[in-house]
C-alpha cells in the first residue's frame, strides 16, 4: 500500500469515527470560586473526622479571612477526607458542600459561610479503578438507583451510564437522599455500595474492584500472562511497583529483571529477552499500544540498556505464549508496557554510575472534581563510569526522552499523543605500535504515535492508533591486526508508518466481543561494505560457514496488512471462553539493487496470505484456583529491516508458522504466614515451529562488535523447532517484613537440522534446568534488602577437533593445545607449511552443540533506604551485580600460539557494584 492510500484510509477512518461518538459526562465544574484574593494552602493540615468549626479555624490560621452567620455551623459538623494541594478558598468550599453550605465572598476579602438556599439537589462523583493494579477501568456500568430517602416519586429510579477512558462517573442534579450505587466491569466483581447525596453537595466515592480469583482483571483464559509493577499483586510472579524497584537490575531497567520469570533467557551483558529458547526478536515489545521496532540502546554491545525506563512504568505484562488474536507477526511472546498517569504534579531526578534521569508530569483539571487529562516527561543521559566495567575501554554514550500528553473531549473521548526519541554515539581509536582499530558508531530511533479513544453508546469503546518510527543506524569499523584484519561500513535507513484500530464491544457482563485491523508501510534501504581477512575459519560438513559480504547495498519495500475477531464468553459461574481468528498480509517488493544495474525495478517480490485460529478456555475450580488451556497458530514474518545484508542475504524468507499449546494451574492460598506458599503456579508449554527461518549465529563468542567478521560465523538450516518444557513458581511470606519468590523450569529448545546431519540440535541458549530465587526483607521501615539468585545448566557448545592437515599423517585434524583460562585472545598465524599467509587457518568442528558449558550462577544484591526531606523523598540504593564475582563461563576464544591450536573462556564480567540517588518531589 503506498503512503497516500495510507494517508486516505487515516481521513476514512476518522471521519467514520468523529459523528459516533457522544459525550456520555457532563463537563461543568462543581464549584466556581472568585478569582480574587486566592490563596495557596502553604502548610494546612485537615484531618478527616476533624470538626467543621476546627476545620474553618486553621484556615483563619492560615490567612483566610472566614465569619460565618449566626446559627450555620453546627458542633455535630463533621469534615471528611480533603484535598490540600489547592487554593484555601477551594478546600473552604470542598469542606462547606456535604453540610449543604457555601461561603460567598463579602467586603475586604471577607468569605461569609452561610446555608446554600439555593441549592435543591445534588449530584455524585466517581472513580472506578482495579484494586491490584490501581489502572482506572474505561467503560465499566455504572448504575445509581434511588432509595426510599430520595423521595416517594424516585424511589426505584435507576440512572445508567459508563465510566470514561479515567475511570470517572458523574450524575448530576440528584434530589437529595439515600442510593444504591452498583458497579460491573467485565473480569471484575461486582460492587454494590450505599452512598448519600446531600443538597448542594457533590458527594464524591472512589470504587476499587476487585478481579475476580479466576478471571483476572479482562476475562484472562490465557495461561502464560504474567504481571510486572502491579501495586498489590496475587498471581504468583505478579511483582509489585515496590518488588520492581527493591529488585537488584542494571541502570534502573525492567528488562533486566525479567530472567528471574519462568521461560525467560538473557546474557549477562543484553537486555534482550529470549523466550522459550526463541530469538530476540520474536518478542513484541509494546509501550503505550506502540510496538517498538528497535528498544535497546548499546546495540554494539548485544543491547545492555532498553530504551523504556523503570520510572517511566506504570504496569507491565509479559506473555510467554498463547497470546490473544490481536496480536500477530511474532510468534514467542509479548511484553505490554503502560506509561504512568499522574493526576498532581510531580517530578523525580536520580543520577546513578550509568545514568542521570529527569522526569515530571501532572493532570489537568476543570473545577475541584473534574479530571480531564495528565502529561508526563522524561529524559535520561548515559555517563560511562560503569559502561568502562561493562565495555572495557570504549566508551559509549546513549540519550533517550519521552513525552505524553492525555487530553479528555467531553466525557467520552480521549486524546492521547506520545512521542520516544533515542540515540547512541560510540567512537573509538586506538593505536599500539603497527595495529590499530577502531568503531564509529550512530543510531538514532524515533517514535510518534497518536490515539484517539472513544466510548460510543452504552457499551461500545472504539481506539484508533496513527503511528510513524524512523530508525537510522551508521556503523563503522576497522582493525588492522597481525591476527585479523577488517573495515566495516553499514549505513541502514528505516521507516515505518502504521495504522491501527480496535472495537471492543461489551456485550454483556459476561460477553465481549472485540474486532479490528492494522495496516503497515515498510521502507528500508541498506549500504553495506566489508573487506576482512580472517584468521581461524571453522568448517564442518554438518553447518555452512559464512563468507563476509563485500559490498550490498538494497532498498525494500513492505506493506503488512491484518484483521482480527475475538470472542470472550462465560458458560455458568466458572467456565470461560476465548475464541480468536486472525487473517495476515505481507506484501515486499524489491525496488532498487545499489550494487547491481537493476536499479528502479521490481526485481523480485512475496505475497503471504496468512491464517491464525486461536482458542483459550479458563475452569474456575474454586474461589482460589483455576484451570487453564490455550492452543493458537502464530506467524512471524521478516520484516523488511530485518535483512540481515551482513551475512550475505538479498532475499527475506517466509513467514514462519508456530504452533502453541499451553496447559496452566494457579491457586492462591490465604495469606502467608511465616514461609508458608501464599500462590502457586505450574505450566506444561509446547511450540513447534514447522517452517523457521535459517539464521547466523556465532558458535563460540556471544558478544562480540562485528560478528560477522568472525571465523565462527555460521548458517543454519533447521527443517523444524520445538520447545516443551515444565515451569513451576511459587511466592510466600517470610513474617511481616519479609517475602520471596522461586520458580523453576525443566526445558528443551532444539532445531531439527535438514542433510546431511539429520538429527535434533539444541539451540543456542537452552537451558534443562533452571532456578531463579529472590528474597526481600525490610531490616527497618525505611530499608529493603534484597537478593536475587540465578542458576542455570550450561549452554550447548560445539567442541573443537583442531587444525585440518596438520596431524602426523597429514589428512586429518590435530589435537587442541592445551587449555589456557580468562579471556586474553591469542595470536593467529598461518596454517601449515608452504600455505598461503593471507589464507585463514582451517579448523574441523565436532558434531554440532554435542558439549555444554559449565553451570551458571549469579548472585545480586540491592540495598535501599528512603528517606523524608523538607520537600519530598529521597532513594539512595546500593546495587552489587554477581557479588560472588563468579567467572561464568559464556563461549570459548580460539586462537593458533606456537603453531598450536589453543582455546580460551569468554566469561561474562565479574562483580559490579553501581550506586545511585533519586529525589521525588
Amino acid at each position: 500500500m503506498s503512503r497516500c492510500a495510507l494517508s486516505r484510509a487515516v481521513l476514512i477512518v476518522i471521519s467514520a469515527l468523529a459523528p459516533a461518538a457522544s459525550t456520555l459526562a457532563s463537563s461543568s465544574a462543581a464549584v466556581t470560586t472568585p478569582s480574587a484574593h486566592v490563596q495557596q494552602a502553604a502548610g494546612v493540615e485537615l484531618t478527616p473526622g476533624q470538626s467543621l468549626e476546627e476545620a474553618l479555624l486553621v484556615l483563619r490560621r492560615a490567612g483566610l479571612r472566614v465569619v460565618s452567620t449566626s446559627g450555620a455551623v453546627l458542633p455535630s459538623m463533621r469534615i471528611g477526607a480533603v484535598e490540600t494541594d489547592q487554593e484555601l478558598e477551594r478546600i473552604l468550599q470542598q469542606i462547606l458542600a456535604p453540610h449543604g453550605l457555601i461561603a460567598e465572598p463579602g467586603a475586604g476579602g471577607t468569605w461569609i459561610v452561610r446555608p446554600n438556599a439555593e441549592g435543591a439537589s445534588g449530584a455524585l462523583v466517581g472513580e472506578v479503578r482495579s484494586r491490584h493494579s490501581s489502572r482506572p477501568l474505561a467503560s465499566a456500568g455504572v448504575e445509581l438507583v434511588a432509595g426510599l430517602g430520595s423521595g416517594e416519586a424516585d424511589a426505584g429510579r435507576a440512572l445508567r451510564a459508563l465510566t470514561n477512558a479515567g475511570g470517572r462517573f458523574r450524575f448530576e442534579a440528584l434530589p437529595a437522599g439515600d442510593y444504591e450505587l452498583r458497579i460491573s466491569a467485565r473480569g471484575f466483581a461486582d460492587q454494590r455500595l450505599e452512598v448519600r447525596v446531600d443538597t448542594g453537595s457533590a458527594t464524591r466515592v472512589q470504587i476499587a474492584l476487585q478481579p475476580q480469583p479466576y478471571v483476572a482483571e479482562e476475562i484472562a483464559v490465557r495461561p502464560g500472562e504474567r504481571s510486572l509493577l502491579q501495586e498489590d499483586p496475587a498471581a504468583p510472579m505478579a511483582l509489585g511497583r515496590e518488588e520492581i524497584e527493591a529488585l537488584p537490575h542494571l541502570a534502573g531497567d525492567l528488562f533486566r529483571a525479567l530472567d528471574l520469570l519462568p521461560g525467560v533467557t538473557s546474557g549477562d551483558l543484553s537486555a534482550r529477552p529470549r523466550i522459550h529458547g526463541g530469538r530476540e526478536d520474536e518478542v513484541q515489545v509494546l509501550l503505550d499500544g506502540q510496538e517498538l521496532y528497535e528498544t535497546y540502546h548499546l546495540q554494539d554491545f548485544d543491547g545492555g540498556i532498553s530504551m523504556v525506563p523503570a520510572s517511566l512504568l506504570e504496569s507491565a505484562h509479559l506473555r510467554t505464549g498463547a497470546f490473544g488474536a490481536e496480536r500477530g507477526d511474532r510468534m514467542s511472546g509479548v511484553l505490554d508496557l503502560r506509561t504512568r498517569q499522574p493526576t498532581t504534579l510531580e517530578s523525580r531526578l536520580s543520577l546513578s554510575l550509568l545514568t542521570a534521569e529527569a522526569s515530571s508530569g501532572g493532570g489537568f483539571r476543570r473545577g475541584a472534581d473534574r479530571f480531564d487529562g495528565a502529561w508526563f516527561g522524561s529524559a535520561r543521559l548515559g555517563s560511562i563510569e560503569l559502561a568502562n566495567r561493562l565495555f572495557g575501554r570504549e566508551d559509549p554514550g546513549f540519550w533517550d526522552a519521552f513525552g505524553k500528553l492525555d487530553l479528555g473531549i467531553g466525557g467520552a473521548q480521549q486524546l492521547r499523543a506520545r512521542v520516544l526519541q533515542a540515540g547512541d554515539r560510540l567512537d573509538f581509536r586506538e593505536t599500539v605500535g603497527e595495529e590499530s582499530k577502531g568503531i564509529d558508531t550512530r543510531y538514532d530511533t524515533g517514535y510518534a504515535w497518536a490515539t484517539h479513544q472513544a466510548v460510543v453508546g452504552a457499551s461500545l469503546l472504539v481506539e484508533t492508533t496513527l503511528s510513524s518510527s524512523d530508525i537510522e543506524r551508521d556503523r563503522r569499523g576497522f582493525e588492522d591486526e597481525d591476527e585479523q584484519a577488517f573495515e566495516v561500513s553499514d549505513a541502514r535507513q528505516v521507516s515505518v508508518l502504521g495504522l491501527r484500530q480496535e472495537w471492543t464491544w461489551q456485550a454483556s457482563g459476561a460477553h465481549t466481543l472485540g474486532f479490528g485491523a492494522e495496516l503497515r508501510e515498510l521502507d528500508a534501504e541498506f549500504d553495506y561494505r566489508n573487506t576482512s581477512e580472517r584468521d581461524l575459519l571453522f568448517t564442518s560438513t554438518e553447518i555452512d560457514p559464512v563468507s563476509p559480504t563485500e559490498r550490498l547495498g538494497v532498498e525494500l519495500e513492505g506493506s503488512h496488512g491484518g484483521v482480527w475477531i475475538s470472542d470472550r464468553f462465560a458458560i455458568g459461574r466458572r467456565w470461560f471462553f476465548e475464541l480468536g481468528l486472525r487473517a495476515d498480509r505481507h506484501r515486499l517488493v524489491e525496488l532498487e539493487d545499489l550494487a547491481s544495474a537493476t536499479t528502479g525495478e521490481e526485481r523480485s517480490a512475496y505475497d503471504d496470505e496468512l491464517l491464525s485460529p486461536r482458542f483459550s478456555v479458563a475452569w474456575g475450580i474454586d474461589e482460589r484456583s483455576v484451570l487453564r488451556a490455550s492452543w493458537g497458530v502464530y506467524h512471524q514474518s521478516q520484516r523488511p529491516y530485518e535483512l540481515q545484508v551482513e551475512n550475505g542475504e538479498s532475499r527475506l524468507a517466509r513467514a514462519e508458522r508456530a504452533e502453541h499449546a499451553v496447559l496452566g494451574y494457579e491457586r492462591v492460598f490465604a495469606r502467608a504466614t511465616g514461609a508458608r506458599i501464599a500462590a502457586l503456579r505450574a505450566e506444561l508449554y509446547s511450540r513447534v515451529v514447522a517452517r523457521p527461518r535459517p539464521r547466523f549465529e556465532n558458535l563460540f563468542e556471544p558478544f562480540n562488535v562485528f560478528r560477522e567478521v568472525e571465523g565462527d560465523r555460521v548458517l543454519l538450516r533447521p527443517e523444524r523447532s520445538r520447545a516443551h518444557g515444565l515451569e513451576l513458581s511459587a511466592r510466600g511470606g517470610t513474617g511481616r517484613r519479609g517475602a520471596w519468590l522461586a520458580s523453576y523450569s525443566l526445558a528443551r529448545s532444539e532445531d531439527r537440522i535438514g542433510a546431511p546431519l539429520r538429527r535434533w540440535v539444541p539451540r543456542e541458549v537452552d537451558q534443562t534446568h533452571t532456578l531463579a530465587v529472590g528474597w526481600s526483607l525490610r531490616p527497618a521501615p525505611r530499608w529493603t534488602l534484597h537478593l536475587a539468585g540465578r542458576y542455570h545448566s550450561g549452554w550447548p557448545t560445539t567442541p573443537v577437533r583442531g587444525i585440518v592437515g596438520a596431524d602426523a599423517g597429514g589428512s586429518g585434524p590435530s589435537e587442541i593445545g592445551r587449555s589456557r583460562g580468562g579471556a586474553a585472545i591469542g595470536r593467529a598465524e598461518a596454517g601449515g607449511e608452504g600455505e598461503d599467509p593471507g589464507e585463514p587457518t582451517l579448523v574441523a568442528l565436532g558434531p554440532l552443540r554435542s558439549d555444554r558449558l559449565p553451570e551458571y550462577l549469579r548472585l545480586d544484591l540491592r540495598l535501599a533506604r528512603r528517606f523524608e526531606v523538607r520537600v519530598g523523598e529521597l532513594f539512595v540504593f546500593l546495587d552489587v551485580q554477581n557479588l560472588l564475582d563468579r567467572r561464568n563461563v559464556s563461549g570459548s576464544d580460539y586462537a593458533i600460539e606456537d603453531g598450536m591450536l589453543e582455546r580460551g573462556d569468554e566469561t561474562w564480567p565479574g562483580i559490579l557494584p553501581s550506586l545511585g540517588v533519586s529525589w521525588t518531589f
